[in-house]
Parts: structure tokens; sequence; C-alpha cells
């Protein structure tokens, strides 16, 4: 039944395609040729279009998919659709099927599928809003946008809500994030069931030097204590100055993402990358750290060349193995990323 809701959304997107404008706001695409001479790919992408129509009613769809090794792989998996409008000057409502948000977005550091290769598990952000439902936002000074998600998630009945406030300024980006389970609190609360999560994130632009800061805990109950290990924790800088490039990057997974449970625990991740580039090309080399008690302290180095075309990164790379068992011993990767 899910599958023919998309394929009829699919009709309903492409019959608005050829006088509409299409915008891809999220691409990442990434394949790979491991040491085993196996090549696989995973994708995700959003697009929306703007069907020009009264009311300002915005189209949007999400396809994704993990590890493809052929063209019979399930090759378009429909993650998301989506319809924004502005009834109001004041108000946007817009209606979500599937994946409609996602948390801690960054576009640069230890985030998608060359870092995180898993099904499910590509940590792009620290958390997807997902499910069936509403969003209600408005905003205030050009700069505060406060943003009300109800919906019930993925294979749920229960109504969530979920709440997000985003600062946006000319240099600064912040984004503050609270939510339960069950919008039926004093019931929920005495059952026990009634969960918590929260999340922050911030991006900060110095000019030379680009900050991001994403700390987030996944579904909790109320009078839980916080616990170190169940965190989602991102942090990277970027640094250029003249043709010098620099990336370093600290990551630890949380205990559950997108509703699936994280086995990987106790982890650190450290990335670092050093290069020359230019405005639309760079070359450099890069290193990854990492351990967990789920594996050995592991570490990979890697060349990589990338260059930007049409708003997009390409980026091509060699990484080999030197110690541990958390990675390949060698492989080749394509990684594009960007917005459109």
């Amino acid at each position: 039944m899910k599958k023919l809701i998309y394929q009829l959304i699919f009709c309903f997107i492409l019959n608005f395609s050829f006088t509409a404008e299409i915008f891809f706001p999220e691409l990442f695409i990434y394949s790979e040729i491991d040491s085993t001479a196996t090549m696989s790919s995973s994708y995700r992408i959003n697009l929306s279009i703007d069907t020009g129509l009264k009311y300002n009613i915005f189209v949007g769809m999400g396809i994704k998919d993990y590890n493809i090794e052929s063209m019979r792989s399930n090759f378009v998996q429909f993650s998301s659709f989506k319809i924004d409008t502005k009834p109001l000057d004041f108000l946007n409502f817009n209606f979500f099927l599937g994946r409609t948000k996602t948390l801690g977005y960054s576009e640069f550091g230890y985030v998608g599928f060359q870092h995180h290769k898993r099904e499910n598990f590509e940590y792009i952000g620290y958390k997807d809003l997902s499910g069936m439902g509403i969003e209600l936002s408005t905003i205030f000074f050009e700069t505060i946008e406060p943003h009300l998600y109800l919906y019930s998630p993925d294979d749920t009945n229960i109504v969530s809500s979920d709440m997000v406030w985003y600062y946006r300024g000319e240099n600064f980006f912040f984004e503050i994030y609270f939510g339960f389970n069950n919008i039926d609190f004093y019931n929920a609360y005495i059952e026990g069931r009634l969960l918590k999560r929260f999340g922050i994130f911030s991006y900060a632009n110095f000019g030379k030097i680009e900050l991001v800061i994403g700390i987030y805990s996944p579904d909790s109950k109320l009078d839980a204590p916080l616990v170190a290990d169940d965190f989602y924790f991102h942090v990277s800088e970027k640094i250029k100055l003249g043709y010098f490039e620099q990336v370093l990057s600290v990551f630890s997974r949380p205990s559950s993402y997108n509703g699936y449970v994280e086995t990987i625990s106790n982890d650190i991740d450290v990335y670092a990358s050093f290069g020359f580039a230019t405005t639309d090309f760079g070359t450099g080399i890069e290193n990854t750290v990492t351990y967990s008690t789920s594996y050995e302290l592991s570490d990979k180095i890697g060349l990589y060349t990338y260059f930007n075309f049409a708003n997009l990164v390409y980026k091509l790379g060699f990484y080999y193995s030197i110690t541990g068992n958390a990675f390949d011993k060698y492989g080749f990767f394509l990684n594009i990323s960007g917005n459109i």
C-alpha cells in the first residue's frame, strides 16, 4: 500500500515538473570499489518543486538507498513527500509523509556515506523528523523561526510533538530542539511511557574559519539520568588560509539514530585533512582514527581530490587501512554532495 501511495505521489510531482522550478536542497551520492573489487553505492536525495500555484505551494520528495551493488537492486526507494503552503502571510502550514527535516545538518565535517557506510546509519545530522503529520512555523524579526511538528513517527500510531527554534544571522546559525514521544503527556507520564529528546546545533563563519557543533540526546525517560555514551556529539572546524585548507572533526555516536539502535558504543572518531585548495578545486591527504568497544583501535589514511561544479562537490579518493579492523583494507571512492 505504501509503495502504491509513493507511485501516485511520483505521478503527481511529474505532472508539475515540466512547468515548475525544481530544487535539490539535499543531495548525497557515494560509490566505492573496495579491496574485493566490489562496487557499491548509496544515495540520499531530496527535491523540492515550486508549483507556481496559489498560496505558495511547494511539493517535496525524497529518495534513498544503501549499498546498491547492481541495477537489479531496489534502485529507487521513496523516503518522503511534503507539501509546503503559506495560507497566511505570517504562517506556514506543511503536510509531510516520511522524512521532512534533518536536524543538525552540516555541509562539512564527519557526516555522510564516506564516513558512515552502514545501512540506516549515515549520520547526516543528528535526527530526521520522519513520519506522517503537519508542521506549523512562522518568523520573527527576519531571523527567529519557531517550528512545531505534530506527527506519527514511522511504524507507530502514537502522535509525537517536537519544537525547533532557529536563529539565522549573517554569520551565525543556531538550532534548538526539544520534543516528546507522546502528546498524551499525563497518561504517558503516569504509565512511564513519556520520553524526552533534545538537541542543539550551531554554525559559525568567521571568514577564514568555519565551526559546527552538534549535540543530541535521543529518547529517554523524563527522570532518567543523562549518560554520556547515549549522546550524539559532532564538532568540526574548517580553516582556509590562502591556498591551505584544513578540516578537523571529532565524532561520537548516540545510543540510537532515527529509531535504530546503535550497536557501536563507547566510541570516538577523529578525522583530519590537510591540503591545497582554490575556489573550485582542492587536493590533499586525510586520516581517520576510530575506537570503540566494538572493534580495535583503527587508522586509515588516504588521498583525495575534489572540484566544485553547479554548487555540488565532487570528491574522488583512495584510502588504505594502516591498522585495526574497523575499515576495509583499501578502496577507491567518489562522493557527491551539496544542493542545487
